[in-house]
């Protein structure tokens, strides 16, 4: 079997090996089928074309610009109109909801009706004289003044004393009686006089032939230290009623204090009050 022959490429690789007369030829193809490049005078010719194209382009463009929303607006419902068709589930009926009714809120600017003004007060009378306010004050001479009821407390004794009305007009009391022990002269006074108890003081109107009363409580003087107390019999209790400087005696035998010291209470009184003291 005979093997095929190769041609030798070395004359096909090397242009100076090529014949002349190929190379030719091959000129004269290229020649041919490369482009010409056009002359001046063609080129002025080719101008009008050339600028008369330009501008049907041009005109062409803006038209299509001036054209294109009207045809955006003619597309852009349909594809709305498409894209708002309502569902199968939104077209069943649905359960309309039940209005509820909320009671509207007082407008914070309404004022409040005016609040009735309130009744008026009764008028008060005016407050008259007290009591035996235009009646004299009872004097020693008008008075009767004995011991009323007699008790006793711890350490002490309870004596009452009884102002009686023996005139004829009514007559007023107020304050403190003024009482002392006497010696058994029946004059000479002995220790301190009685002092004043804390309670109020009024006045007391007191009629023909009724009574006011006060208390004094005397102490056991041997609750004192003797040689502080310096005990002394007395005979009885000097009396002057409140306001008076007249006075009575009443027999009332016991023994005091002769002492003035403040540390020595041997007596105190209360104001008088209506009534005997019963």
């Amino acid at each position: 079997m005979r093997t095929p022959a190769r041609h030798s490429d070395s004359a096909g690789s090397d242009p100076r090996k090529v014949p002349r007369a190929a190379r030719e030829r091959a000129f004269h193809r290229g020649r041919a089928h490369s482009p010409v490049a056009p002359t001046g005078s063609a080129l002025r010719r080719l101008a009008p074309v050339v600028l008369a194209l330009a501008a049907a382009i041009t005109v062409a463009g803006c038209e299509s610009a001036i054209t294109e929303p009207s045809a955006q607006e003619t597309t852009v419902p349909s594809l709305q109109a498409r894209a708002t068709q309502p569902s199968r589930a939104e077209r069943t009926p649905q359960a309309i909801p039940t209005p509820v009714t909320t009671p509207s809120a007082p407008h914070p600017s309404a004022s409040p009706p005016p609040a009735a003004p309130p009744p008026a007060a009764p008028a008060t009378p005016a407050a008259g004289p007290p009591p035996g306010a235009d009646a004299p004050a009872c004097s020693s001479g008008a008075l009767d003044v004995a011991f009323g009821r007699v008790g006793g407390a711890a350490g002490s004794t309870i004596l009452t004393l009884v102002f009686t009305n023996t005139s004829a007009t009514s007559c007023t009391l107020f304050g403190f009686p003024g009482v002392s022990y006497v010696g058994e002269d029946g004059t000479t006074q002995v220790g301190s006089a009685a002092v004043r108890s804390p309670r109020p003081e009024q006045t007391v109107l007191v009629a023909p032939g009724n009574s006011a009363s006060a208390q004094v409580r005397a102490a056991n003087v041997q609750n004192y230290p003797a040689e502080e107390c310096r005990p002394t019999a007395v005979s009885g209790l000097r009396v002057y009623p409140p306001g008076d400087t007249g006075s009575v005696v009443l027999p009332h035998a016991t023994t005091g204090c002769a002492t003035k010291s403040p540390n020595v209470t041997q007596l105190d009184v209360t104001p008088v009050v209506p009534g005997n003291g019963s």
